[in-house]
């Protein structure tokens, strides 16, 4: 099967670095998180487009989003 959908920088930069968060979603930020999965130019900050905070890692050198209820390193 051939994707021919152009890739989020979220892929990319876990190939690159072998680091990521999984941030859990709670109802309150689902409409927020949403937005985070549209396409967005790769100099665009996807999370502060949708109104989230980015707070840096305290395991891995990524970072979380700080509305969310739970995310795991």
């Amino acid at each position: 099967v051939t994707d021919h959908s152009p890739r989020k920088d979220t892929g990319d930069n876990i190939r690159d670095t072998g680091e990521f968060v999984v941030s859990l979603v709670s109802e309150t930020i689902a409409p927020h998180m949403n937005l985070c999965a549209m396409d967005f130019p790769a100099e665009e900050d996807e999370l502060d487009g949708a109104g989230l905070t980015a707070v840096p890692g305290a395991k891995v050198n990524v970072p979380y989003i700080k509305e969310s209820p739970v995310s795991f390193e």
